[in-house]
């Protein structure tokens, strides 16, 4: 592998990693704001608050949506990948050549 090729897939793991810590603090400062302002003195149907409380609460369901459809997706993935495999090496290896039957007429 080139140094550049390894210095690009530092930079988009370095980004990865960067994307999915604010999402993992997003998160959890979404969480914290739901819990402390859950009890709060409602001014009516225009409060500020309850409009925010329910945005942190719309972002918490959509990151959690993507990840249970994400591990959803990795586990079928992983289920298969491993179903493959357990049948690949029963039909591949178990073969005349394999067991080195030589066979004359």
């Amino acid at each position: 592998m080139h140094s550049a090729d390894k210095k690009q897939n530092y930079m988009r793991s370095g980004i990865a990693a960067f994307v999915g810590a604010m999402l993992l603090i997003g998160m959890l400062f979404s969480h914290i704001y739901i819990a402390n302002e859950y009890h709060h003195d409602c001014t009516g149907e225009e409060c500020p608050i309850c409009q925010c409380i329910a945005e942190c609460e719309a972002f918490v369901n959509q990151i959690s949506t993507g990840v249970i459809l994400f591990t959803a997706i990795a586990a079928v993935i992983f289920a298969v990948s491993k179903t493959v495999q357990s049948f690949k090496g029963d039909f591949l290896s178990n073969t005349l050549v394999s067991f080195k039957v030589r066979l004359n007429n």
